[in-house]
């Protein structure tokens, strides 16, 4: 069995902060890539690391 881990780092925009109905757009694609990979998805596991007002420079 293999793990697929898959991190995402970004601002606002990627936690999904003002998005309230989808919940952002990490989101969006967790939900498509869980259900599109439903027998595996014990194998894949996605983080969703995004922090309102972060900048490049923060992030390092």
């Amino acid at each position: 069995m293999k793990m697929m881990y898959g991190l995402f780092f970004g601002d606002s925009i990627t936690y999904g902060e003002y998005d309230g109905v989808f919940g952002g757009w990490v989101d969006i694609l967790k939900r498509f890539a869980l259900q599109k990979f439903h027998e595996e998805s014990n194998e894949l596991i996605l983080f969703n690391l995004g922090i309102g007002g972060e900048t490049t420079e923060g992030l390092k």
